[in-house]
């Protein structure tokens, strides 16, 4: 009885409760019904009746467990009975207001038709998987992004170490304003992004509904294709996302295909082009609509296809939705002009190309250049590769960068001479290398366009390493073709350009000791150098050629041309172990063995010394030698005595305003090289470089710099070998040259660069008043000796025997015991002039020089021909000859 009771005031309360909820409803509900209100104020009211429709009205009540020996009274029972079945009655009428309701917000609830654009992925969303047109709309997406992906690729290929999407090394104005359209074209041609956006977005609109216990949820609206059948989502998404990544890749192509372009034409082309792949699959939906894939493709593509999109807010809801596409849209186009802007000041600022060249010419030779300024000119022997070396940009022209030649010593502005120039010349459309003070024609009004003496092919592009790899026509007094240019940068990006033997730093390779150069590509020099002559005598020079440095620092030295300076002081007479061949007199031309002699025997340098203005005097007072490198060529020039370094190699100097080719001082070259010193390349003695001084009655025809005579007969032999001894005044190996007599170098000059009208001319040259013939000569004799072990035993003469008297002309004499530099040998080198000579060599022992004690020899020669030889004797030995030597047969 009591737990009857006690469920019963249970559910009273229970009831009590629900009623008063149940009044609320009903309350709410009456004035919902008779006015139009919002979804929103309906909201809650429907709330509260689907809880009371599921039975949760506040709580759970709880059946008691059943007790076989309880019932609650008939009373009880009855009154809960009625109580139940009136709060059901209510409950069924409070229902069918709760479904009057869900009537009225049906009818407000919008059904909206997107139109789906005429493309192939709109078949990816309303066909099935596997069929045709859906295979049909996957195979023209691939295509699309395959050619996308092909184009992108080929230019991302452009690419460099230091310019990652190879962008050109600048553009005209006219190019850039073609670029900035172009990318406006192409933002305008791309419409797949906003129109995946769009669609992503459309099919994920809805609106809220109520949940349980009075949250509320968004819910997704449904998706019908022709309010037939109803779309996956997914698909729409999957759809979407391609054609996001088609208008993606297709952004990307074309930038970087428009920033990498040259040509206005090619831009424009290049963006149809790209609009065009992009838009395979607008054209392939368009070709199946008119039946070019046959009728299952024709059915598919005529269908009228719309989105049935069911929500509560309709269209208005999707106001967002064009907003967002708008502004996606707009950014895009904004963030490929602004990465176009970073470009193009880039390009004007000189980042993607190189400020600093290495040039080398090749030996073209114009043998009349027209040099001088506007009031005069002289006509003078040209060497292009004297012009090679370090060029720098300094400005513009015809909106191209103009580089401009520097210094030969430390690679820096000129302080008086004109540098060359390599620019652009929009007259010609083609770059050019030009001077102001050489030109083509002596008469202003024919001069070529721009002063050109060497212009590449026609071309609009920036990059002058790209234009020196072609041909380009040189001027020598007319047009030739010549492959003889080579343009290189100056600057790194990494070890590799250092050659590895360096590292690369702010763009500058720093070397290693042992290398030196741009690109660290050049061995260091010897200290020393031994020639080819010395062979037969411990390889020493009478004096050394020594590396200049004034440095005063190890793995340091002085440079002309980016290459070392050698020098060989304290010279008096013919420089000896500079030259191999003998003199050989004009009289002995008649014959040689039975025939005529070659002219080109005949030394007209040293040998006619008289038609070199001052040399006499040169040989006589003393000169220094200076072996520097030219362009392509090491030249060796004498120079007086107290002719400095400093004042010699000056900050102004270039080889071809000073006359470093002199026809007076230059006695031997190079062959062209560009080895980091003259060590490993043949040389050859100059000749023929005076003809319009030897005969007045021929005119000679020989090469622009006379003729080439090989100091040694073996071609790649050489004639310098670096040496490794310590000679007396000399430095060691592990030590830079400090000799006392090696000229001090000025500092660089403090004062800014000037131009003056004309380049400076050091030395100056002063023509010769007359013209000579050759008159007497000498032919140089070899006396070579290898002593026994007592040299000091051992002496000998030279005498000329005039008029059958042998005993009056004394020519040389010589004893080992006066001193020789070396107890073993002894090499002397004499010239002699037409006559009867006789050799006399004595051994006061009278055991000769071979073999008692010790094998010794000795061996006259001339121009290569034995004289006399022998060892063998008793208190002395004569040998009777005549000069010129004409050996018996």
């Amino acid at each position: 009885y009591l737990i009857a009771k006690w469920v019963n005031q249970a559910v009273a309360a229970r009831v009590a409760a629900a009623e008063k909820r149940l009044a609320f409803v009903e309350e709410n509900l009456g004035v919902s019904a008779s006015s139009t209100s919002s979804a929103e104020e309906i909201s809650a009211p429907m709330m509260v009746g689907r809880s009371i429709l599921t039975g949760d009205i506040g709580g759970t009540v709880k059946k008691p467990n059943r007790i076989s020996s309880m019932r609650p009274s008939s009373t009880l029972v009855e009154s809960n009975s009625d109580s139940t079945s009136t709060f059901a009655e209510r409950v069924a009428g409070l229902e069918s207001k709760v479904m009057e309701f869900e009537d009225t917000k049906d009818e407000r609830r919008q059904v909206t038709k997107y139109n789906l654009p005429e493309s192939t992925f709109t078949l990816m969303i309303t066909e099935k998987p596997l069929s045709v047109p859906f295979v049909f709309a996957v195979c023209a997406t691939s295509l699309s992004l395959t050619c996308l992906w092909l184009t992108l690729a080929e230019s991302i290929a452009k690419s460099t170490r230091n310019n990652a999407l190879g962008i050109p090394f600048g553009v005209s104005r006219t190019v850039t304003a073609a670029q900035f359209c172009g990318i406006i074209l192409g933002v305008l041609f791309e419409d797949e992004i906003p129109e995946a956006l769009q669609l992503i977005a459309h099919g994920n609109m809805g609106g809220q509904v109520a949940g349980r216990r009075g949250s509320f949820q968004r819910r997704r609206p449904s998706l019908m294709v022709n309010g037939t059948d109803i779309v996956s989502r997914r698909r729409i998404i999957l759809s979407s996302m391609l054609r996001i990544a088609v208008g993606y890749t297709f952004l990307a192509a074309l930038f970087i295909n428009i920033a990498q372009g040259e040509d206005v034409i090619n831009i424009f082309y290049d963006v149809l082009a790209l609009g065009f792949v992009e838009s395979i699959d607008d054209h392939s939906f368009a070709l199946a609509k008119r039946g070019f894939f046959g009728k299952t493709m024709l059915i598919a593509t005529s269908k009228q296809i719309h989105l049935d999109i069911t929500g509560e807010r309709g269209m208005s809801s999707g106001n967002w939705v064009h907003r967002f596409a708008r502004i996606f849209y707009f950014c895009n186009a904004l963030a490929m002009l602004s990465g176009l802007v970073v470009i193009t000041v880039n390009q004007y600022n000189g980042q993607y190309r190189c400020e600093s060249l290495t040039v080398n010419f090749d030996e073209e030779i114009w043998d009349a250049a027209h040099v001088g300024d506007d009031e005069s000119t002289k006509e003078t022997l040209l060497l292009y590769s004297h012009f090679s070396g370090t060029y720098v940009e300094n400005g513009t022209a015809d909106g191209y960068p103009k580089y401009t030649e520097q210094n030969k010593r430390d690679n820096r502005n000129f302080v008086n001479t004109i540098g060359a120039e390599i620019r652009y010349c929009r007259e010609l459309g083609a770059w050019v290398f030009s001077h102001p003070n050489i030109k083509t024609s002596r008469n202003a009004e024919e001069e070529n366009e721009c002063s050109w003496l060497m212009r590449s092919p026609e071309t609009l592009t920036f990059d002058i390493e790209y234009a020196a790899s072609f041909a380009w026509n040189v001027w020598l007094g007319e047009i030739e073709s010549s492959n003889g240019l080579s343009i290189s940068c100056n600057e790194c990006v990494d070890r590799s350009d250092c050659s590895y033997h360096g590292v690369c730093s702010n763009r500058q390779c720093q070397c290693e000791e042992t290398h030196f150069g741009y690109q660290c590509q050049l061995g260091v020099p010897c200290l020393s150098l031994a020639t080819e002559k010395r062979g037969c005598c411990g390889w020493q020079p009478d004096e050394p050629i020594l590396l200049v440095n004034n440095t005063q620092e190890v793995g340091k030295f002085d440079m002309v041309y980016n290459r070392p300076i050698y020098l060989q002081t304290n010279m008096t007479g013919m420089p000896l172990d500079l030259r191999k061949f003998d003199i050989v007199p004009e009289s002995s031309f008649s014959e040689k063995k039975g025939g005529s002699l070659d002219f080109a025997d005949w030394d007209d340098f040293f040998g006619s010394s008289s038609v070199h203005d001052g040399l006499d005097d040169l040989l006589e007072e003393g000169y220094s030698i200076i072996m520097s490198f030219t362009g392509n060529r090491w030249y060796a020039t004498m120079i007086p005595l107290n002719q400095t370094i400093a004042n010699w190699f000056h900050y102004d100097y270039h080889a071809f305003w000073a006359t470093a080719l002199s026809e007076d001082r230059t006695f031997i070259i190079s062959d062209i090289t560009l080895a980091s010193y003259p060590v490993a390349v043949d040389w050859f003695e100059m000749r023929r470089r005076v003809n319009y001084k030897l005969r007045k009655d021929v005119d000679f025809a020989y090469g622009p710099i006379g003729v080439l005579v090989p100091l040694i007969e073996y071609e790649g032999s050489g004639w310098f070998h670096c040496h490794q001894g310590s000679p007396t005044g000399s430095p060691t190996h592990s030590s830079a040259p400090t000799v006392s007599y090696i000229p001090s170098m000025a500092p660089p000059p403090t004062s800014s660069p000037t131009l003056s009208s004309y380049p400076s001319q050091v030395p100056p040259s002063v023509a010769p008043s007359s013209s000579l013939s050759p008159t007497e000569t000498c032919s140089w004799i070899d006396i070579a000796i290898v002593y026994d072990d007592y040299p000091s035993d051992t002496s000998w003469e030279l005498r000329r025997v005039v008029g059958g008297d042998v005993d009056n002309v004394l020519v040389k004499s010589f004893a080992a015991a006066d001193g020789d530099g070396d107890d073993d040998t002894s090499v002397k080198y004499i010239c002699l002039i037409e006559g009867e000579y006789e050799f006399i060599i004595v051994d006061t022992f009278s055991d000769g020089i071979c073999c008692e004690n010790g094998v010794g020899h000795y061996n006259v020669t001339s121009n290569g021909t034995l004289i006399g030889e022998g060892g063998e004797f008793g208190e002395s030995e004569t040998t009777l000859f005549s000069i010129p030597f004409v050996p018996p047969f």
